[in-house]
């Protein structure tokens, strides 16, 4: 599949948009679609997701880049390979014209932050291509594919990136903020040096929910404990004013005042833009309840911190790891 879709991109100067398509049922009876967006995508038909699935596809060495401006530069030649998916979207298709949303996160195709390691990123521009078979009661198929001929707009999410977190602005979900602008075909990516190859391993997904306790509160901030280290992410519900603000940082350790202790999760480091790499999720409310969670990043963490504007309720851990099956487990006596 996908032999004869377009890869398609969207303006460098988005940071998380969003690729739009119509497309008509035509009486279909059945429909699937192959996928993939670099860095990550999360894939909605008619404002509805389509999966459960995280931080697709799974990460690979997408195309070529320059290996000398690595801290480590490396010399040599590689295969660069690119993982697709495929759903099955029958359930969320509707009678007549339908509406498909491709929203696409940096992941690690695009990682301009964290600089201790060199120049990262694969690209400047975050891209997709997508292929849709529709089936016939007859038996006959029809295929509609990326070409160029989408729209794409800037999505709420401001700020995307693996080390610092998301920024997610919801006033931004308005009308005139979602003004759909063309795409372009990446002719420039070189794909005859690429190999698609459909994704069989087992995607992220949230393996479990946590009630995290509260272990401090100055009134300022409140500080949580989820319990156990681990991979994932914090989500809550504000319902606030326009331009209330909760902010959610993260930490494996206290420190002895029994504030967050940033120093053993990178904390260190300095990004590019001049800030410490502190993993921080920032939630801005538009003035209606949300339920807020990130999209394209996940935390390694046991403690965070919430300061926000306006009450916050409902919190939840959801840990965030490869969905496979439990198939033996350790215990002992022995501390």
């Amino acid at each position: 599949m996908l032999k004869d879709a377009k890869w398609i991109s969207c303006q460098k100067e988005i940071e998380t948009p969003c690729v739009i398509r119509r497309f008509n049922r035509r009486g279909a009876v059945s429909a699937k679609i192959a996928v993939t967006g670099l860095g990550f995508f999360e894939l909605s038909l008619n404002g509805k997701k389509v999966c459960s699935d995280f931080f697709v596809p799974a990460q690979s060495d997408y195309i070529c880049r320059r290996l000398d401006r690595l801290t480590y530069p490396i010399s040599g030649s590689f295969r660069h390979r690119i993982y697709y998916l495929e759903y099955d979207i029958t359930e969320c298709m509707v009678p007549g014209e339908n509406f498909l949303e491709i929203l696409l996160g940096n992941g690690w195709f695009r990682q301009t932050k964290r600089i201790a390691e060199g120049e990262l990123s694969f690209g400047d521009s975050l891209m997709c291509i997508y292929e849709i078979e529709l089936a016939f009661q007859d038996g006959s198929r029809e295929f509609i594919r990326s070409d160029g001929n989408e729209t794409c707009v800037a999505s709420y999410i401001t700020e995307c990136n693996l080390f610092l977190g998301e920024v997610h602005d919801m006033r931004l979900c308005e009308a005139p903020c979602r003004k759909e602008i063309p795409v372009r075909t990446a002719d420039a990516f070189d794909s005859e040096k690429i190999e698609l190859t459909r994704q069989t391993c087992p995607p992220d997904r949230v393996t479990e929910s946590i009630v995290p306790r509260l272990i401090s509160d100055n009134g300022c901030s409140k500080i949580y404990d989820a319990g156990e280290n681990l991979s994932g992410a914090v989500g809550l519900f504000m319902d606030g004013a326009p331009g209330d603000k909760a902010t959610v940082r993260f930490a494996e350790e206290l420190d002895g005042d029994g504030k967050l202790d940033f120093s053993s999760s990178g904390g260190g480091y300095v990004c590019s833009d001049g800030r410490r790499q502190i993993q921080t999720d920032v939630f801005i409310s538009d003035g209606k309840p949300h339920r807020f969670f990130p999209k394209f990043v996940w935390h390694a963490f046991r403690f965070f911190e919430i300061t926000s504007d306006a009450p916050v309720s409902c919190i939840t851990v959801e840990k965030i790891h490869c969905d496979i099956a439990v198939t033996s487990g350790f215990d002992s006596d022995s501390e």
